[in-house]
């Protein structure tokens, strides 16, 4: 049974080998992964939407940027835009879904989608709102969106009773390459101890995760495409919680403390998993896959002027 485990071991470690060389190889031959980095959906305003200048009676656009610059896709979100009271003007704040948007590992760069259109088109200064002078105006579009971070460092499989020149690998701390795992939201240290149970070792993990992006953590399960699902806007309870998944293959998955549920202070958070058990009187490595999944917050802040009314300033 050990040895067929090991067959299979072995050629997950050259698939797993093989798809990072596919993945690096360009017309000059290898080059690093692309799979790094700490964005993910990027906001902007498209040039002139809104314009610089806005006059009352004259209808203006706002139409938002999205791209997803992270890794892995997105198919749960919205991008909405706010402080516009209708007060002032004669339509205002609303949301509208993402959809679907690839992410670097679909879509060479990260798809890029524009919203807006004819939901929000057609804004413009009320005539009862009086502009006796030139006023800057501030804006913000906001995106709120399920998101994921993955990766797959090298761990060690070996008996305690092992020497160091006996055993290929070593337990402790586990290589983290500096950078970012193509999301907001990084594995920035990993530390393995391996502990006898009986006639086997059971793994036992400590992570670090950090908040690297320019955004808030919220819980991915208070994302929503609904029109009640809020305005982007959750509740202090909700923020700075993320879910960890771990798997060894062929070995099957970890328990992770508090259902995988790690709680984010000041941008960062400690999470811990076990229950994996591998046969003694062994030594190999095999890539854990880890997964981060969360809710994310970004926003982006841009103004206008609208201009005096020359009647009303008279």
């Amino acid at each position: 049974m050990n040895k067929f485990k090991i067959m299979i071991i072995l050629v997950l470690l050259f698939f797993v080998v093989g798809q990072k060389c596919e993945l690096n190889r360009d017309n000059k031959g290898i080059v690093e992964d692309d799979f790094e980095g700490v964005k993910g959906l990027v906001l902007s305003f498209v040039e002139g939407l809104p314009p610089k200048e806005v006059w009352k009676g004259i209808d203006f656009g706002i139409w938002v940027d999205v791209h997803n610059q992270g890794v892995d896709d997105i198919s749960n979100g919205r991008v909405c835009i706010g402080s516009l009271p209708s007060s002032i003007f004669t339509k205002s704040d609303s949301c509208l879904s993402l959809g679907e948007i690839f992410g670097r590992r679909s879509f060479p760069g990260g798809e890029i989608k524009t919203y807006g259109e004819e939901s929000w088109d057609g804004f413009s200064v009320k005539d009862g709102y009086r502009v006796n002078i030139d006023t800057t105006y501030p804006i913000i579009a906001k995106t709120c969106y399920e998101y994921s971070t993955t990766l797959a460092p090298l761990v060690c499989v070996r008996d305690l009773r092992m020497s160091e020149r006996e055993a290929v690998c070593s337990a402790g701390e586990i290589k983290i390459e500096k950078g970012g795992q193509g999301a907001p939201i990084s594995v920035v240290s990993l530390k393995e101890d391996i502990i006898p149970r009986g006639d086997n070792n059971e793994l036992f993990f400590t992570f670090k995760i950090r908040n690297e992006g320019d955004g808030e953590v919220i819980k991915k399960d208070r994302i929503g495409d609904g029109k009640d699902a809020g305005r982007c806007s959750f509740e202090r309870k909700d923020k700075d919680r993320v879910n960890i998944e771990v798997e060894l293959p062929g070995f099957g998955k970890g328990s992770c403390k508090n259902d995988g549920e790690i709680v984010m202070v000041n941008g960062e958070g400690q999470g811990f998993c076990s229950g994996i058990k591998v046969p003694k009187g062994e030594s190999f490595s095999l890539p854990l896959n880890i997964k981060l999944t969360y809710g994310y917050i970004s926003q982006i802040r841009g103004e206008f002027t609208i201009k005096k009314d020359i009647a009303e300033a008279n």
